[in-house]
């Protein structure tokens, strides 16, 4: 009995390896379709312009296509190789990927064949310390040509030669030898100074006055704290004092040991004149008065459809409430979600590899789920942030009980100094725009954020990432692209990628973006915009398609949005938002008897140091 129960089991074994190779070898019959086919390219040269991102010579296509092959071949030889690739059973590692057992062989080996060529010719390969970087002017986004003298760095300043900044900035330059006393004229503006002066003379129109400018009888001058000096026949300053003294910005790139030197009105008047479709529509937005609190509500729909062509679909909704209170900077939000039906779906479609523990943790969570809040109070004046959720404090609970708080989990969290000073200054563009009696634009909202995300790192990619921005958005909403029916402009895109673009485009050929279509009706009278826009994602493991529908202005607008992926599911949102003038302003911290926890404390951190240099790092600019 137990010999013929054993051969029993043998034959079973032997039949379940058969079935799945079966398939496999079946596979293996496709396995020599060229690797860019595969993939979804048009030839070998678009396939290597992609994905030989080290730019070695000796990552040749043959190289993909042989290593590639070699892999398919012994994934169809040796299933094995597949379970411990993905740490799966091949039904399942079918199924997490999304896809079937026999397509399993090919992309297991792109994978393996990607892997392979990292470790082969990635980053490290043939890696040599880079020779550091020389000290650098960067002028309006171009680094600036110092033909016969190159900058220098005196006392912590940054000394450039005169002659080549002014004829970088179209200007003059004027030398009394007699008097050891230079000028320099730029536009309406003339500075002089002495050789080993401390002074910067300054003559010009009285609404470009730089900060700081002493009067001296009927001249201005700038103090400096580094003298101009002659070196090798040529006059050097600080281009710090010389750049703004010319109404110019001037950023420090330690990293790339280069002064950058630009003219932010300029910058945000040139992207402005490629948008005074979009900046009449802004002008026609509510008025806003940034000392007057406002609440904004909204409502949130949330529904995930599963497919099922054998069972029926089924449908998984999750809806909820979001309330926030701002003034100034400083917020007080509210959001409360049922999410228990998601993320029980969730658990459920991934049972096959969830720990059996969450499943249980879910059940004992059902309650907060269904009546999930989250509480958040912004006090800007002390750049704290305080946030309640005690399904999460639950769960982390569940997950380590020594983590439990001891003063519960329906204590707030305290996070100081919790929000970086550039981001800061980013979120307070309204406020100051309003409070200089200027308009919101859109030179203003692409300029302002970048400058100040590349205030301390990466300064030098500033004037390009602006850019960059400007010409993505124009490819969509650009001037060009509108046409007019009285106060209503409509602008239609149908835009394609195709390989070898760059900027925005080249973005979207990256991100695999088929297609991008859509319109947009912004009405410059009213403020009211409305649009829809449909955007086709294609990979080698499934497709994606997004869809947006939007209507309102600043006050009051409605959004749909949908995410549908290939043979899998449709997740589909709705959002309806108004905001009006409140009575009260934002609580600054949690009610006086409600327990709060510091974040530090709670996970066993360290103090954070002070503002000065924890978040903002003060890097003077030579």
């Amino acid at each position: 009995m137990v010999r013929k129960l054993k051969r029993a089991l043998a034959l079973l074994t032997a039949a379940l390896l058969l079935g799945t190779m079966a398939p496999l070898a079946l596979a293996a019959g496709n396995g020599q379709t060229p690797l860019y086919e595969y993939l979804g390219y048009g030839s070998e040269q678009a396939f290597l312009d992609e994905w030989n991102w080290s730019e070695n010579e000796e990552a040749t296509y043959d190289w993909w296509e042989d290593t590639y092959q070699n892999f398919v071949l012994q994934c169809t030889e040796d299933p094995q190789l597949m379970v411990d690739w993905y740490g799966y059973t091949l039904p399942t590692a079918a199924e997490v990927n999304g896809l079937t057992v026999e397509e399993l062989p090919k992309a297991a080996a792109w994978e393996m064949t990607e892997q392979k060529y990292e470790e082969t010719y990635g980053w490290n390969y043939g890696w040599e310390e880079p020779e550091p970087p020389t000290l650098s002017v960067q002028l309006m986004g171009e680094t600036v040509a110092f033909p016969d003298a190159q900058p220098e760095t005196v006392n912590g300043r940054t000394m450039v030669p005169l002659r080549a900044m002014v004829d970088a900035l179209h200007g003059e330059t004027g030398y009394d030898g007699g008097a050891s006393s230079v000028t320099a004229k730029v536009g309406e503006t003339t500075v002089r100074f002495a050789l080993g002066g401390d002074k910067l003379y300054w003559t010009g129109p009285a609404d470009k006055a730089p900060e700081g400018l002493v009067k001296d009888g009927a001249e201005s001058y700038l103090p400096m704290d580094v003298q101009p000096y002659e070196k090798s026949g040529r006059t050097y300053v600080p281009v710090r004092f010389f750049a703004e003294a010319f109404g110019l910005t001037v950023q420090w790139d330690e990293w790339q040991q280069t002064a950058v030197v630009y003219d932010k009105a300029a910058l945000i008047d040139s992207i402005d004149s490629r948008f005074t479709v979009l900046n009449q529509w802004l002008a026609a937005q509510p008025a806003r008065d940034t000392d007057q609190a406002m609440r904004m509500a909204a409502t949130i729909a949330v529904t995930y459809t599963a497919f099922n062509s054998i069972d029926g679909d089924e449908s998984f909704p999750l809806n909820g409430t979001l309330s926030v209170l701002t003034e100034g900077q400083s917020y007080q939000m509210d959001l409360k979600l049922d999410l228990y039906a998601m993320v029980r779906m969730l658990i459920d479609k991934a049972a096959p590899y969830v720990d059996e523990e969450l499943s249980k943790a879910i059940d004992l969570l059902k309650g907060d789920l269904q009546n999930a809040t989250f509480e958040m109070i912004y006090n800007a004046d002390e750049n704290t942030l305080y946030f309640r959720c005690p399904l999460l404090l639950k769960a982390i609970g569940l997950a380590e009980p020594d983590m439990t708080p001891k003063e519960g989990t329906d204590a707030w969290v305290r996070i100081e100094d919790a929000i970086d000073q550039s981001l800061l200054d980013a979120a307070g563009l309204y406020n100051r725009i309003a409070e200089n009696g200027g308009k919101l634009t859109i030179g203003a909202l692409i300029v302002e954020p970048n400058e100040a995300s590349f205030k301390k790192w990466f300064v030098a990619s500033f004037w390009q990432s602006a850019n960059d921005a400007a010409d993505g958005l124009e490819l969509f909403l650009g001037d060009g692209k509108f046409t007019r029916n009285g106060d209503a402009y409509t602008a239609r895109f149908d835009e394609t990628p195709q390989e070898g673009a760059e900027g925005l485009a080249g973005m979207l050929v990256d991100l695999d973006i088929a297609y991008v279509k859509g319109s947009v009706v912004l009405n410059t009278r009213t403020g009211v915009a409305s649009g829809t826009l449909a955007v086709r994602q294609d990979t080698y493991w499934r497709d994606q398609l997004l869809t947006y529908e939007f209507e309102g202005d600043a006050q009051n607008a409605a959004f749909k949005m949908s995410i549908h992926t290939n043979n899998t599911g449709k997740l589909e949102m709705e959002m309806q938002i108004t905001e009006k003038p409140a009575s009260g302003s934002p609580a600054a911290r949690p009610p006086e008897n409600d327990k709060v926890i510091d974040l530090n404390d709670w996970l066993g951190l360290p103090e954070s140091e002070p503002e000065s240099q924890n978040n903002v790092i003060a890097v003077m600019v030579p």
